[in-house]
Protein backbone atom coordinates (compact mmCIF):
# COMPACT_ATOMS: atom_id res chain seq x y z
CA UNK A 1 0.00 0.00 0.00
CA UNK A 2 1.34 3.40 -0.97
CA UNK A 3 0.71 6.34 1.35
CA UNK A 4 -1.38 9.12 -0.10
CA UNK A 5 0.11 12.56 0.26
CA UNK A 6 -2.35 15.41 0.15
CA UNK A 7 -0.99 18.41 -1.63
CA UNK A 8 -3.27 20.87 0.20
CA UNK A 9 -1.58 20.20 3.62
CA UNK A 10 1.74 21.50 4.77
CA UNK A 11 3.78 18.63 6.34
CA UNK A 12 4.82 21.00 9.17
CA UNK A 13 1.21 21.25 10.27
CA UNK A 14 0.96 17.52 11.08
CA UNK A 15 0.03 16.67 14.65
CA UNK A 16 2.77 14.95 16.60
CA UNK A 17 2.99 12.45 19.41
CA UNK A 18 1.21 14.81 21.81
CA UNK A 19 -2.03 14.39 19.92
CA UNK A 20 -2.51 18.12 19.78
CA UNK A 21 -4.42 19.43 16.83
CA UNK A 22 -2.18 22.50 16.59
CA UNK A 23 0.52 23.39 14.10
CA UNK A 24 4.02 22.27 15.08
CA UNK A 25 5.27 25.86 15.36
CA UNK A 26 2.89 26.38 18.32
CA UNK A 27 3.68 23.07 20.04
CA UNK A 28 7.17 24.00 21.30
CA UNK A 29 6.07 27.14 23.18
CA UNK A 30 3.00 25.27 24.48
CA UNK A 31 5.09 22.35 25.76
CA UNK A 32 7.60 24.79 27.29
CA UNK A 33 4.71 26.46 29.10
CA UNK A 34 3.42 23.07 30.33
CA UNK A 35 6.92 22.05 31.46
CA UNK A 36 7.41 25.40 33.28
CA UNK A 37 4.04 25.02 35.01
CA UNK A 38 4.96 21.48 36.06
CA UNK A 39 8.30 22.65 37.51
CA UNK A 40 6.51 25.45 39.34
CA UNK A 41 4.05 22.94 40.86
CA UNK A 42 6.90 20.69 41.98
CA UNK A 43 8.69 23.67 43.54
CA UNK A 44 5.53 24.81 45.32
CA UNK A 45 4.82 21.32 46.59
CA UNK A 46 8.32 20.93 47.98
CA UNK A 47 8.44 24.37 49.59
CA UNK A 48 4.76 24.59 50.44
CA UNK A 49 5.28 22.63 53.63
CA UNK A 50 7.74 25.31 54.74
CA UNK A 51 5.06 28.00 54.32
CA UNK A 52 2.72 26.30 56.78
CA UNK A 53 5.47 24.98 59.05
CA UNK A 54 5.73 26.00 62.67
CA UNK A 55 8.20 28.93 63.00
CA UNK A 56 9.77 27.21 66.02
CA UNK A 57 10.55 24.03 64.03
CA UNK A 58 14.13 23.70 62.83
CA UNK A 59 17.67 23.58 64.16
CA UNK A 60 18.78 26.38 66.47
CA UNK A 61 22.29 27.08 67.78
CA UNK A 62 22.94 29.22 70.86
CA UNK A 63 24.80 32.41 69.97
CA UNK A 64 26.66 33.29 73.17
CA UNK A 65 28.14 36.47 71.63
CA UNK A 66 24.65 37.96 71.24
CA UNK A 67 23.20 36.46 74.45
CA UNK A 68 23.20 37.94 77.96
CA UNK A 69 24.12 34.66 79.60
CA UNK A 70 25.79 34.80 83.04
CA UNK A 71 28.48 32.22 83.89
CA UNK A 72 28.78 29.34 83.69
CA UNK A 73 28.02 29.39 79.97
CA UNK A 74 27.79 26.18 77.97
CA UNK A 75 30.53 25.60 75.42
CA UNK A 76 27.91 24.75 72.82
CA UNK A 77 24.18 24.10 72.74
CA UNK A 78 21.92 23.08 69.84
CA UNK A 79 18.15 22.62 69.82
CA UNK A 80 16.36 20.62 67.13
CA UNK A 81 12.58 21.17 67.06
CA UNK A 82 10.58 18.81 64.83
CA UNK A 83 6.96 19.58 63.97
CA UNK A 84 4.75 16.58 64.87
CA UNK A 85 1.28 17.96 64.32
CA UNK A 86 -0.05 19.05 67.73
CA UNK A 87 3.42 18.89 69.33
CA UNK A 88 7.03 19.84 68.75
CA UNK A 89 9.62 17.16 69.48
CA UNK A 90 12.50 19.03 71.12
CA UNK A 91 16.02 17.56 71.29
CA UNK A 92 18.69 19.57 73.11
CA UNK A 93 22.35 18.63 72.87
CA UNK A 94 25.64 20.29 73.64
CA UNK A 95 28.45 20.58 76.14
CA UNK A 96 28.44 22.31 79.54
CA UNK A 97 31.18 24.71 80.65
CA UNK A 98 32.97 21.85 82.46
CA UNK A 99 32.80 19.53 79.43
CA UNK A 100 29.82 17.35 80.41
CA UNK A 101 27.32 16.41 77.68
CA UNK A 102 23.89 18.06 77.53
CA UNK A 103 21.12 15.67 76.45
CA UNK A 104 17.42 16.37 76.81
CA UNK A 105 14.41 15.31 74.75
CA UNK A 106 10.75 16.16 75.26
CA UNK A 107 7.51 16.98 73.47
CA UNK A 108 6.14 20.50 73.73
CA UNK A 109 2.43 20.98 72.99
CA UNK A 110 1.81 23.66 70.38
CA UNK A 111 -1.22 25.17 72.07
CA UNK A 112 -1.09 24.68 75.82
CA UNK A 113 -0.15 21.87 78.17
CA UNK A 114 2.56 20.04 80.07
CA UNK A 115 5.91 19.17 78.51
CA UNK A 116 6.36 15.41 78.30
CA UNK A 117 9.97 14.39 78.93
CA UNK A 118 11.40 11.47 76.95
CA UNK A 119 15.11 11.69 77.85
CA UNK A 120 16.80 13.61 80.67
CA UNK A 121 13.85 13.68 83.08
CA UNK A 122 13.72 16.65 85.47
CA UNK A 123 13.86 16.12 89.25
CA UNK A 124 10.74 14.89 91.04
CA UNK A 125 8.10 17.57 91.54
CA UNK A 126 9.20 19.63 88.53
CA UNK A 127 6.69 20.39 85.80
CA UNK A 128 6.76 22.73 82.82
CA UNK A 129 3.61 24.21 81.30
CA UNK A 130 3.80 25.62 77.78
CA UNK A 131 1.39 28.13 76.25
CA UNK A 132 1.41 29.42 72.67
CA UNK A 133 0.64 33.15 72.51
CA UNK A 134 0.71 33.42 68.70
CA UNK A 135 2.56 31.83 65.75
CA UNK A 136 5.90 33.41 66.75
CA UNK A 137 5.55 33.61 70.55
CA UNK A 138 5.18 31.14 73.40
CA UNK A 139 5.72 31.01 77.15
CA UNK A 140 6.91 28.22 79.43
CA UNK A 141 6.36 28.19 83.19
CA UNK A 142 8.56 25.94 85.33
CA UNK A 143 7.01 24.82 88.60
CA UNK A 144 8.68 23.03 91.50
CA UNK A 145 6.25 21.65 94.05
CA UNK A 146 3.49 23.86 92.64
CA UNK A 147 5.52 27.08 92.96
CA UNK A 148 6.54 29.06 89.86
CA UNK A 149 10.34 29.36 89.84
CA UNK A 150 11.08 30.29 86.22
CA UNK A 151 9.25 31.81 83.27
CA UNK A 152 10.61 31.64 79.74
CA UNK A 153 9.34 33.86 76.92
CA UNK A 154 10.19 32.59 73.39
CA UNK A 155 9.97 34.85 70.30
CA UNK A 156 10.88 33.88 66.72
CA UNK A 157 11.80 36.92 64.63
CA UNK A 158 9.51 37.83 61.71
CA UNK A 159 12.15 36.63 59.22
CA UNK A 160 12.41 33.30 61.11
CA UNK A 161 16.21 33.49 61.51
CA UNK A 162 16.47 34.30 65.22
CA UNK A 163 14.88 32.88 68.37
CA UNK A 164 15.13 35.04 71.49
CA UNK A 165 14.43 33.46 74.88
CA UNK A 166 14.02 35.67 77.94
CA UNK A 167 14.18 33.76 81.23
CA UNK A 168 13.16 35.28 84.58
CA UNK A 169 13.13 33.76 88.04
CA UNK A 170 15.86 31.57 89.50
CA UNK A 171 17.79 32.24 86.26
CA UNK A 172 17.76 35.67 84.65
CA UNK A 173 19.17 35.74 81.14
CA UNK A 174 18.45 36.47 77.50
CA UNK A 175 19.42 33.77 75.02
CA UNK A 176 19.77 34.41 71.31
CA UNK A 177 19.55 31.38 69.02
CA UNK A 178 20.41 31.38 65.31
CA UNK A 179 18.57 29.14 62.85
CA UNK A 180 20.94 26.69 61.18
Amino acid sequence: MVPVVRSDRNPRDETGIYGLDTPRRFRLPFMTLIRTALYALILLASSGSAWGADPFAGTWKLNLAKSKYPPPQPKEEVVVAVDQGDNLLITISGTTADGKPIALKYTDPKKEGLLSFIEGDPPSGVSVVSKRIDDHTMDDILNIGGEVVLTSHFVVSPDGRTLTVTRKGTLNRVEVWDRQ
